[in-house]
Order: structure tokens, then C-alpha cells, then sequence
């Protein structure tokens, strides 16, 4: 112990460096340094509340895995508790955050079927992947395209949800507008339409009895053509 530090030694000794050595005076000297003996297998550092396990709060195991809330079996394991999927950063496990006001929410939910979840802190703000190109594979790890679904039960794949008439929407470029949509029809929520723009403009229109309109909403029969 002196005015550039402390240094805690093992009785084996270390060559001459400490099990624990502060030093914050020297620049070649890391401030703070913990070096485990050969053959280590119990925890590094356990920070532990009063009366609670050892290293309940946060544990650096020997391998050099990290825990918060529990002992670690991975690089690093977080233990919080499960939430549904929310804004609120106080309901998240984990919350990063930048410089801007935006955070990154992850949890764990607590209703079925027991899900994990990311958002960020504002539905204002998006949630962006791959936001500079590439891929993105749902059910594979070799995405051909920027969105690639797989999935090997019948009649399953992507489900989209919406109000009274939930679309895909096309649109070219750079462009936010839609020039043309796919899904279920704004004129009646039982019939299948593909049409353009944003607003009630089905080109083919199918009833959920197989009746065909092309021009027309209101197909009273197979195939109907309207005045287009």
C-alpha cells in the first residue's frame, strides 16, 4: 500500500504482480487489475446483496463470462424480469442507448407464448435492420434476398395484420408512397383485391366465394368485367 496504489498478493505469488493491484498513478499500469491463478474455476468477482447468493447482483466468471442477476454461462447473460413487449425503458431487461434520444428496448414476455421482444422507446421512432444493405433471413442463415422467409409447415410463412383491410404495398425507389397493394379489400373485408395507391382502388377484386371482378367490386359472377 502506498500513495500510487495497493497491491493484494497470493501466497504463491504472481511474479511480482498482484491477485488485486490498484494503481492509478502509473500510466503503464492498468488501474485496475484482477488476475486469477492457473486452474481458477470459481468466480473472478462476485458482487453479492446482503444475504443473497454469491454474485447475485454481478459475477465475472472465471472463463471470462459475464453475469447480471445470475451466474453466467455465456459471454453475457442478463437476468430481468419478463415483461410485455413495451415503449417503457423501465420494463426492458436490457436498454442501450446513444447519443440521440432513441433507446434500444429487449425483454422477455410473460404472456403466451412467451416470446422475446426488441423495440425502441417511441412507436415514433423505427426499428431498423440492416439499415445500410444486406439481407435478412427469417428461418434461414442464408438470405438470397432482403427478406426471406422459411418455414416448413404447410400454409405458414408471413401474416400480416391489420385494421378492416391490412396490405402489401409496392412502391419504386426512394419512394414512401404506394403505387400498388396487395390484401384484403377496403370495400369488403371478406374479398381479396390487388389494386394502386393507398386508398380503395381494387383493379381484380375476389369474393370469399370465388366470384372474380376486374373493374368491378361487386362480381356477380365466376368472372365479372366492369367498366375499368
Amino acid at each position: 500500500l502506498s500513495e500510487n496504489g495497493f497491491q493484494i498478493n497470493s501466497g504463491n505469488g504472481h511474479n511480482g504482480t498482484g491477485v488485486l493491484e490498484i494503481n492509478p498513478s502509473a500510466t503503464s499500469h492498468i488501474p485496475l487489475s484482477i488476475l486469477s491463478k492457473n486452474g481458477q474455476t470459481a468466480n473472478l468477482v462476485n458482487v453479492t446483496s446482503f444475504g443473497g447468493t454469491a454474485g447475485n447482483l454481478f459475477s465475472i466468471a472465471s472463463s471470462g463470462n459475464v453475469g447480471i442477476g445470475l451466474v453466467p454461462t455465456s459471454k453475457l447473460n442478463v437476468l430481468g424480469t419478463s415483461t410485455a413487449a413495451s415503449n417503457t425503458p423501465s420494463d426492458a431487461i436490457v436498454d442501450i442507448q446513444g447519443t440521440s434520444t432513441a433507446h434500444l428496448l429487449m425483454g422477455v414476455a410473460n404472456v403466451s407464448p412467451y416470446g422475446a421482444w426488441i423495440n425502441t422507446d417511441d412507436t415514433t421512432q423505427p426499428l431498423v435492420l440492416m439499415g445500410t444493405g444486406g439481407n435478412v433471413g427469417i428461418g434461414t442463415r442464408t438470405p438470397d434476398s432482403a427478406l426471406e422467409v422459411v418455414d416448413s409447415t404447410n400454409y405458414k410463412g408471413i401474416h400480416i395484420r391489420g385494421n378492416s383491410a391490412p396490405n402489401l404495398t409496392f412502391g419504386q425507389n426512394a419512394s414512401t408512397t404506394a403505387e400498388w397493394k396487395i390484401g384484403i379489400s377496403g370495400f369488403n373485408g371478406d374479398s381479396f383485391s390487388i389494386g394502386t395507391g393507398i386508398s380503395g382502388d381494387d383493379k381484380l377484386h375476389i369474393t370469399n366465394t370465388g366470384n372474380v371482378g376486374i373493374g368491378t367490386t361487386s362480381p356477380s359472377s365466376t368472372l365479372t368485367l366492369g367498366n375499368a
